[in-house]
């Protein structure tokens, strides 16, 4: 039966080919976004983690040890870190001194630009955008005289860190020094003599919505000491979901639209082959049998959309992200789960197309061999498109317009799939632009809602 139904479907090579065909532009389509989408929020995401910290909140000089945190709070993850105060570096720039652990670095995504983070006391990190007036030769392992607290201490510069903590959200009415974040970077060792308030990096790991309520519902236990990073859900977080809505309901637009459009493709195709189906009643097959054969021709066509389908993924994809975000952030876990749910929406087209074959050879059951044997096929054009042809003159525009017409519905479904098509595009391309310009500092260049806003107060003279 398998090379029976391989046999029927090249005895019509054309049809195969528009169905194959039309089912691979269905699967690159929808795989294709997918993918696109995937990618370019995890780009999105990684790019305002680096810039604005991981953390969803901040808690600051509160009495709490991070264990105590911990365990009050079994839902977060947390690095602590102490602001010892403040130092001036040159005539109207002061630095802040603190110390932080090595969770408190990776969830700030803290870079080195040269060095390493300080471990004896005598050693001292320096944020590169400090390095200026009394600082603004210091090398690497070179000492110098800085006030820490209330004490000048000799220091041994170790590292020096990229410019982090302008782009942070911090607290209303913050104040340097005191609930702000380090600067000048010394080790846990030295900080232990000061006898400071701890202050928290913490980080909920659910979704954007819950992780806001809870931050805010955690800063607001600890008396409104600390703020939510809202640089990163507004620049970042929500952006992903933004895009994550969007995708996913054209996506479920592109497959009801298409599924309709298959189900006209497939309904002619199964009408085409009712006289090859009275043939096989005639001399004994079963409808069970042809149901068997249908099957079969369903997995043959779309296994070889699916192969059609694999490079056009990787096509549409690169455009996507090529004009839409130009970054491509993809890591090891990100490929295994892009394949893992491309791998099951495939699955689940294959059976929706399934259905949609055997649906139509149902219909054949209560026919009669006669009846297949003898039906035509026939094009059904409407008295009232006829009409429309007088208006031209062209034998050529005249053949289209009856192409066109012949199948209003699939002419709508076309352009419906076309047009859904283009938005995608069109939605992928502004928002991801707005987010790169607002990162980029290209103010002249906002697509849809600025990034910040400036307010300005005179002072009394």
């Amino acid at each position: 039966m398998f090379n029976l139904s391989i046999k029927v479907l090249l005895s019509r090579k054309k049809w195969l080919f528009l169905i194959a065909g039309s089912i691979a532009i269905v699967l690159s389509s929808v795989a294709s976004i997918f993918t696109a989408s995937a990618s370019v929020r995890s780009a999105i995401k990684q790019k305002a983690q680096n810039t604005y910290g991981e953390h969803t909140g901040v808690l600051t000089n509160i009495s709490e040890t991070k264990t105590s945190l911990l365990n009050k709070n079994k839902e977060i993850t947390a690095g602590v870190y102490q602001i010892i105060g403040k130092t001036k570096v040159s005539n109207d720039i002061f630095a802040t001194v603190g110390w932080m652990d090595k969770k408190s670095i990776r969830l700030g995504h803290l870079r080195l630009i040269n060095g390493k983070f300080p471990d004896k006391p005598n050693e001292v990190a320096i944020e590169s955008a400090y390095l200026q007036g009394s600082l603004k030769n210091w090398k690497i392992n070179e000492n110098k005289s800085i006030k820490i607290g209330n004490k000048i201490k000799k220091m041994r510069l170790v590292g020096i860190v990229k410019n982090y903590s302008s782009q942070w959200s911090v607290a209303e009415g913050f104040e340097k020094g005191v609930n702000d974040f380090p600067n000048i970077f010394i080790s846990k060792q030295l900080a232990i003599e000061y006898k400071k308030n701890n202050s928290f990096l913490f980080k909920y790991n659910e979704s954007t919505k819950d992780s806001f309520e809870k931050s805010l519902n955690l800063i607001d236990y600890y008396d409104q000491q600390g703020t939510v990073n809202s640089r990163l859900f507004n620049n970042g977080l929500n952006r992903c979901d933004t895009i994550k809505f969007l995708s996913n309901i054209f996506q479920l637009l592109i497959v009801i639209l298409s599924l309709f459009s298959i189900n006209s493709l497939i309904l002619h195709f199964t009408r085409d082959q009712h006289k090859k189906m009275g043939i096989m009643r005639s001399v004994g097959a079963s409808q069970r049998a042809l149901y068997r054969m249908y099957i079969y021709q369903a997995v043959i066509i779309f296994v070889l959309s699916a192969l059609i389908s694999i490079p056009i993924v990787f096509f549409i994809q690169s455009l996507i992200i090529h004009f839409s975000y130009r970054e491509n952030s993809t890591n090891f876990k990100l490929i295994i789960e892009m394949i893992g749910i491309s791998a099951l929406l495939y699955v689940v087209l294959f059976f929706m197309i399934l259905v949609l074959f055997l649906k139509n050879v149902k219909k054949t059951g209560s026919m009669h061999i006669k009846e297949l044997l003898s039906q035509q096929n026939s094009v059904n054009f409407n008295e009232r498109y006829k009409r429309v042809l007088k208006y031209f003159q062209s034998i050529h525009v005249k053949l289209l317009v009856k192409e066109l017409f012949s199948n209003p519905k699939q002419f709508c479904l076309t352009i419906f799939i076309l047009s859904f098509s283009s938005l995608i595009f069109t939605f992928t391309n502004y928002i991801q632009k707005d987010n790169l310009y607002g990162w980029e500092g290209l103010k002249s260049k906002y697509y849809l809602t600025s990034q910040e806003a400036f307010s300005s107060e005179p002072l009394p003279k």
